[in-house]
């Protein structure tokens, strides 16, 4: 098959800066938004062409990627490498996360004009599928009230929130509507999340017809440690140096905190030595959860876990670091661990967006200048 990349944004940061060469300690690299990446088949996988086939390849190729290099999540490659990988030699500053500009906090006001079905065999109903970066959403069926083809929904109440990494993330808003034996798209739309907080409320409008109005607002991160009456936390946790795992192939390494987990495959350098350096960052806006759970697999065998009370992590005022993780109870298998808990301030953090462009045929925004970074946060951590 042939690989084909239609369009798609990507971002390179540099730091920290280093006082000697090679001047630069890391690289990292991101698209701010899912690329445009399509497959064609060829020769003997053109067998493969099929809907029901490439739909399920093309979606779990999209996941790959988003999962990845889609902010929050990016690529990082160490530039000043030294060859001793030691628990001692462990330095936050090269794994750490870019911290997100905040968290934006988005609520449904109402559905307008939307297309609706005239057969009997429909519900007039819609679901709303929200998805930025990591954060995905989907409501319930919202009733709608018909009139000449068209349905509306007002006094909506569903509140969704969203990592905030960059003006140039684009939320992706999708509304559904199904009958007996099909579902369908009736509502289509991207809009780059510096629009949504631009005012009181903003109107988004569907290729399909029909409109949704939002009102959105960003809230501010504090400075890492858990305070009283803190329901809503962002997790930054920062994996390095992972060794003496006896494997053969490659391994893979599972955190979970919560409902949420992430999975970060690992190269394998000799038959008892391996290596990561990865950051990650969790939004916990519902219940928090008791416990992370970090497991490495090979194959399906399980060969390292620690579980760590949630609590042990929010007490510290600064980071929970652990220069040494057991992960096995036989043997000396560890990892370095850094994990900071930022509560989410429930006051409006007043931002200005910068000047609207449009660009094919999507509003964005000048990328001038761009911070992907809180000043406020990071001086207190880093």
């Amino acid at each position: 098959y042939q690989r084909r990349v239609h369009g798609g944004r990507m971002g390179v940061s540099l730091c920290p800066l280093l006082t000697f060469m090679p001047v630069v300690g890391a690289i990292r690299a991101y698209f701010y938004n899912p690329p445009n990446i399509t497959l064609e088949y060829g020769g003997a996988l053109k067998v493969l062409d099929l809907p029901g086939v490439t739909s399920t390849i093309q979606n779990e190729l999209d996941s790959k990627v988003s999962s990845l290099l889609v902010l929050p999540n990016s690529a990082f490659v160490k530039v000043d490498v030294k060859p001793e990988y030691s628990p001692e030699n462990f330095n936050a500053l090269y794994l750490s996360n870019m911290l997100p500009l905040g968290v934006l906090q988005l609520r449904l006001v109402d559905i307008v004009g939307v297309p609706v079905s005239s057969s009997w065999l429909s519900s007039p109903s819609v679901v709303v599928k929200l998805s930025m970066g990591d954060n995905s959403y989907s409501t319930e069926y919202i009733e709608l009230k018909v009139k000449k083809g068209t349905g509306t929904a007002t006094n909506l109440t569903n509140v969704f929130y969203f990592i905030l990494m960059s003006q140039q993330q684009h939320l992706s808003v999708v509304t559904e509507s199904s009958s007996y034996v099909n579902t369908w798209r009736i509502g289509e739309a991207s809009v780059a999340s510096g629009l949504l907080y631009s005012s009181n409320q903003h109107t988004i409008k569907f290729k399909q017809g029909g409109q949704m109005s939002v009102a959105g607002k960003v809230l501010q991160l504090q400075p890492a440690g858990i305070k009283d009456n803190v329901d809503k936390v962002v997790l930054s946790i920062q994996l390095n140096h992972v060794c003496h795992f006896p494997t053969t192939s490659s391994a893979v390494l599972i955190v979970r905190v919560g409902s949420q987990s992430k999975t970060v495959s690992f190269p394998i350098l000799t038959e008892t030595y391996s290596l990561i350096e990865e950051s990650m960052l969790f939004l916990l806006t519902d219940e928090l959860p008791s416990t992370v759970e970090i497991t490495i697999y090979n194959g399906r065998s399980k060969i390292g876990e620690s579980i760590i009370p949630f609590y042990d992590i929010t007490r510290t005022k600064d980071s929970y670091t652990e220069n040494s993780l057991n992960m096995h109870p036989d043997d000396n298998r560890h990892l370095v661990l850094r994990m900071l808990v930022y509560p989410i301030d429930n006051e409006e953090w007043k931002m200005t967006p910068k000047k609207a462009i449009k660009t094919n045929n999507i509003e964005t925004f000048d990328d001038e200048n761009d911070v992907l970074h809180n000043d406020v946060i990071a001086k207190n951590d880093l």
